[in-house]
């Protein structure tokens, strides 16, 4: 799960991209790569585009593994996090994701199928501020 980030101070919002096979220890290098860096705050509203990854690989135990991932940077707290899918299997994991951290995680959390949607879907949550 090779992963790049890249940050757009004007809207504050992190573009995470995702290539190749979903994993454990590639979700939890993202997230402390994430939370850790000087350029935004560890909270920022993130869009994560699956576009190009592949989880074939995870079943749901894996999915329970990476939500208890997820569950240990509680620096998130707040933010909002959109996932971008592009076909049916990585939708229906993403929103096996969101269901599961429904009422575990404090973070909006939703699944789109394009950038733009994602874009808006965080904007139209800051209500008035935009910025």
């Amino acid at each position: 799960m090779p992963f790049s980030a890249q940050y757009d101070s004007a809207t504050r919002i992190l573009l995470v991209r995702v290539e190749g096979p979903v994993t454990t220890v590639m979700f939890d290098t993202a997230m402390q790569s994430i939370t850790t860096a000087a350029e935004y705050a560890p909270n920022v509203d993130t869009i994560w585009d699956f576009h190009g990854a592949d989880f074939s690989a995870i079943s749901a135990d894996g999915m329970r593994s990476l939500l208890a991932i997820r569950a240990r940077y509680t620096v998130r707290a707040g933010s909002r996090t959109a996932f971008v899918v592009a076909n049916e299997v990585a939708y229906g994991m993403s929103r096996m994701f969101q269901l599961l951290a429904d009422g575990t995680i404090p973070q909006d959390l939703s699944v789109h199928r394009s950038i733009d949607d994602a874009h808006a879907w965080i904007l139209q949550g800051r209500g008035a501020d935009t910025s």
